[in-house]
């Protein structure tokens, strides 16, 4: 597709095309007619080749989630109540989370989640998960400390633990969707759950695609150069850059990713 900008700043499609593979490996290119500058065309054409990639495009692009935890305030959703069948899947706020893991609670998955968590928080036994007795429709987040017999509801963990949990259950679950997107999932974390948490994103993307914002040096150390997009101003224009060997090789024996654009080594850092 080729964007333009509209007086008011939008984005508007300007042209749009389909490109498909045809059962004898042949590419094919397909310009979509519209009706519309501001949707995509892809679903106002009847060609039966287009349509199929439509359906297929479409199918892909719905399945990618937009993952935001930063809200973990006594109002944020998901130290609330909610609906205990709400749980086909874990919502970008994770305002479903206890849902979500009652769910899942007789899987490997979830136990694994549990052993992740406790690897982090050594304090932290178990969920607590059941639907309330006034309600059993609703269901709440609530834990169990190694040392006490009391319940604790979502309000008595940290910041950082909480958003812990929601990546941790995020990278664990059963289903993955296609590709994950997570903004600076560093905030507020333990540099020792920065380190298991590039492992997590790092197992993850085995078996989906991941793209994550960060301005973490730790996090960024967990990680090669072949993994990063570095993203600089350049001219009043946000240009996105891939690193080639060539760009770190006489730094790769001293320094780790993090440390490189640290220093500036590497780019990403204001001119």
């Amino acid at each position: 597709m080729r964007l333009a900008t509209a007086l008011d700043s939008r984005l508007l499609f300007k042209e749009e095309y389909v490109y498909y593979v045809t059962p004898e490996g042949k590419v094919k290119k397909y310009e979509l007619k519209r009706t519309s500058y501001e949707e995509t065309a892809l679903f106002d054409n009847e060609p039966l080749a287009v349509a199929k990639v439509a359906k297929w495009a479409s199918y892909h692009l719905k399945n990618w989630k937009v993952y935001h935890f930063h809200d973990t305030s006594d109002t944020a959703l998901m130290k609330k109540d909610s609906e205990v069948n709400d749980n086909k899947e874990l919502y970008s706020q994770a305002q479903n989370l206890a849902a979500f893991l009652y769910s899942i609670k007789d899987t490997p998955h979830y136990q694994k989640i549990v052993e992740t968590i406790q690897r982090v928080a050594p304090f932290f036994q178990d969920f607590r998960l059941r639907p309330d007795k006034r309600d059993p429709n609703l269901i709440r987040l609530r834990w169990k400390h190694r040392a006490s017999e009391i319940e604790f509801d979502a309000n008595s963990l940290s910041d950082g633990t909480v958003r812990f949990i929601c990546l941790v259950t995020l990278l664990l679950q059963p289903d993955l969707p296609s590709m994950i997107i997570i903004d600076e999932p560093e905030l507020g974390l333990h540099p020792f759950a920065l380190h298991l948490l590039g492992q997590l994103l790092k197992n993850a993307s085995t078996k989906t695609q991941i793209l994550i914002s960060t301005q973490s040096v730790i996090l960024i150390n967990q990680f090669s150069y072949q993994d990063l997009i570095v993203v600089d101003q350049i001219n009043n224009t946000t240009q996105f850059k891939r690193l080639n060997e060539e760009d770190v090789k006489a730094w790769l024996d001293d320094y780790q990713m993090g440390e490189m654009w640290d220093k500036n080594l590497i780019g990403g850092n204001p001119a």
